[in-house]
């Protein structure tokens, strides 16, 4: 029985091409090494997510992120880094902005602008805009025939105010001893049904009455490989 299920298996495994023969383990276990020990990509995406921030196209820090991103490049040792222009128009960035309602009390709102807002100071308005405000919600262009006329000198809120996005729930749950003890029982399912699957399809390829295609195996063993096979008994 210990024969029959050792040449099931390695028809099985010369069902498919042998991959690992192929396979330069040097090299590969190089990469494993650099990507685990030697990886580079949370400090990378904290600079830029943290240290440099968003990055709206042709806005500063997309420049800053530009040329950050290309000394990079070159020092790890990339060859014609350069940037690709294309057509855009202005670009757009924030340095401060302040909401307050000032009637019938004053709040101190949490508010930012829409990408694109003009000024109100240095070039813009050149001052704080204080006006009336008027919910004028805008989804499609055959709304703007709606409020066209009706929003001179006001603050217009497009959209209709919503309940927020605060969470309801946490972000994580504890599970019970219960529910723990219900996901081991389906792995351990899992693993019975994969077992039974891959027995069935032994026998199968045990019983039929052609052999399975596949590439010549080695005639030696390589000691150093996780695929290595023998076919002596134990």
């Amino acid at each position: 029985m210990r024969r029959f299920l050792l040449l099931a298996t390695a028809a099985i495994f010369g069902a498919t091409p042998l991959l690992a023969q192929s396979v330069d383990r040097v090299q590969t276990a190089r990469i494993i090494d650099e990507g685990m020990t030697h990886s580079e990509v949370m400090l990378t995406a904290a600079h830029l997510s943290d240290t440099i921030g968003p990055r709206l196209t042709n806005s500063p820090a997309m420049r800053l992120a530009e040329a950050w991103t290309q000394a990079k490049f070159a020092g790890w040792g990339l060859k014609n880094v350069h940037k690709d222009a294309f057509d855009f128009g202005r670009g757009w960035y924030i340095v401060s902005s302040s909401v307050r309602l000032v009637s019938p009390r004053p709040i101190q709102l949490t508010a930012i602008p829409i990408a694109w807002t003009p000024a109100t100071m240095n070039g813009g308005t050149n001052g704080t805009i204080s006006a009336p405000v008027i919910v004028a919600p805008i989804r499609r262009e055959r709304d703007f025939d709606k409020w066209r006329g009706k929003l001179a000198g006001k603050i217009a809120l497009v959209t209709l105010p919503n309940g927020g996005s605060e969470p309801g729930d946490p972000g994580f749950k504890r599970y019970t001893g219960e529910e723990l003890a219900k996901l081991d029982r389906l792995k351990g399912d899992d693993m019975r049904q994969g077992s039974v699957i891959l027995a069935a399809f032994l026998v199968n390829a045990a019983n039929a009455d052609k052999p399975l295609p596949r590439s010549p195996l080695p005639t030696k063993p390589v000691t150093t490989d996780p695929f290595a096979y023998s076919d002596e008994e134990e």
